[in-house]
This record gives structure tokens, C-alpha cells and sequence, in this order.
């Protein structure tokens, strides 16, 4: 399903045997970036709420192919802040909110990410 501006606002898993939803994600949008998401169980329970927080820099995944089932790639800018809201008490986190930096060249694309005590360098090619 999509909203107004042409994003996708809502994501269901259906089984092609049973024909029955196994899980529904909601999506909340704020200038071309996911600010929430709300994940649903079969049951029609609301299991997970995860929220986000952007810089103003361009995001490295946003439209590349290989990317496109991650929701963190439909985002026009980088995430810097996640936080979740677990309402099944079962899904341990290493860390709530979540907190990210990044170094920008030139282009402000980011060239060092840095989360969850991890680096991860990025080159592109000219």
C-alpha cells in the first residue's frame, strides 16, 4: 500500500498456501524519511514500534538495488537515532535508543559510519 507521496505505507507477509497474514509493518513518513514504523503480529496485535531520527546528509543505500528490502534504504537521509518500543517483553536490545555518526566527504556522503562500538569505512568511486 502507498500514501500520498508515493510511499509505501503499509507491508504485509501473506502465505501463497493459506492465503493468511503473518505479519503487517506500518510506515510513518516525515520529509522522504521512515520516522515509524509499527509491526504487527497475525493476530492483529501490535508487537514492536520502532522509531527514527535523521541528519541532513544524503544516505548511501537510498535507492540501490541491492537495498531495496531494507526499509532503513528508503530514507532519504542517514539514520542517527533508532529506538523501539517491545511490546511482547521477547526481543533483547543492545541498545535503545541507538546512536550513530558519520563523517562526510566532500558530497556529504558519508565515508565512516559508527555504531554499536563498530566502524564501518565507505569509498566510492569516481
Amino acid at each position: 500500500m502507498y500514501g500520498g507521496e508515493g510511499n509505501l505505507s503499509e507491508r504485509k507477509l501473506v502465505s501463497p498456501d493459506t492465503e493468511t497474514t503473518s505479519s503487517i509493518e506500518k510506515y510513518s513518513w516525515e520529509n522522504g524519511n521512515i520516522v515509524k514504523i509499527d509491526f504487527y503480529g497475525k493476530d492483529g496485535a501490535i508487537t514492536l514500534e520502532s522509531f527514527f531520527k535523521y541528519d541532513s546528509a544524503k544516505n548511501y543505500q537510498y535507492g540501490l538495488p541491492n537495498f531495496l528490502k531494507q526499509p532503513s534504504s528508503w530514507s532519504r537521509n542517514n539514520i542517527i537515532e533508532s529506538g523501539n518500543m517491545d511490546y511482547t517483553g521477547s526481543i533483547y536490545w543492545a541498545c535503545n535508543p541507538c546512536r550513530t555518526s558519520y563523517t562526510y566527504n566532500l558530497d556529504n556522503y558519508p565515508v565512516e559510519i559508527r555504531s554499536h562500538n563498530q566502524v564501518l569505512e565507505l569509498q566510492y568511486k569516481e
